[in-house]
C-alpha cells in the first residue's frame, strides 16, 4: 500500500496546486479609480419634487459610493414648506425602476424669514451601481415652497471589471 508521500500522490497534489495557481492568475483584474461627480439642477417652478440623474454606468464597470452631499435652496415666500424626502437611488437606466435607496439626512442651515430655507446634507453611504444602472438624487417637498436650487455631489470609486 502506498502512503501519502508516494510519487503518485505527490504528482496529484502538484497538479492540483498548479491548477489552483493558474485559476488564480486567470481571475478578473480589477482597477479602481477615484470618482467624484457634481450636478447642479434648476427644478421646475411650483414643483414639489426634483430629480438629479447621474451618468449611466458603462459595461464592465461598477460605481461604489462612499459619500453623498446635497444642497437645497427652497423659496418659502408662498407659505410654509418643508423637505419630505431626500434620497440617493440606484435605478435601472432603461426603465427607471428603483434597485435600492439610501436616505440622506438634510439639516436646515439657514432661513431668511419669508424668503428662503437652505438645507445641506453630507452623508457617508455604502451604495453601488452596476453597468446599465445610474445613481439618482431624489428630492420631495411638502406644502408650499418652490425648489430654487438642488445640487448634489457623489464620491467613491469607479471599478473596472475585466
Amino acid at each position: 500500500m502506498r502512503g501519502w508521500h508516494s510519487g503518485h500522490s505527490a504528482g496529484a497534489v502538484f497538479a492540483a496546486l498548479l491548477l489552483l495557481a493558474s485559476a488564480a492568475s486567470a481571475e478578473a483584474v480589477v482597477t479602481r479609480t477615484p470618482y467624484q461627480r457634481y450636478v447642479n439642477r434648476d427644478c421646475p417652478s411650483n414643483s414639489l419634487n426634483c430629480i438629479i440623474n447621474f451618468p449611466v454606468i458603462a459595461a464592465n464597470y461598477r460605481l461604489e459610493l462612499t459619500n453623498a452631499s446635497c444642497y437645497v435652496r427652497q423659496r418659502i415666500d408662498q407659505g410654509v414648506g418643508s423637505l419630505y424626502a431626500l434620497q440617493l437611488l440606484t435605478t435601472k437606466a432603461s426603465t427607471g425602476a428603483i434597485v435600492s435607496a439610501v436616505n440622506l439626512v438634510p439639516q436646515l442651515i439657514a432661513e431668511v424669514q419669508g424668503a428662503n430655507r437652505i438645507y445641506s446634507s453630507n452623508d457617508p453611504v455604502t451604495a453601488f451601481a452596476s453597468a446599465g444602472q445610474r445613481f439618482q438624487a431624489y428630492l420631495q417637498t411638502q406644502g408650499f415652497g418652490d425648489i430654487q436650487q438642488f445640487a448634489c455631489s457623489i464620491g467613491g470609486e469607479l471599478v473596472k471589471l475585466s
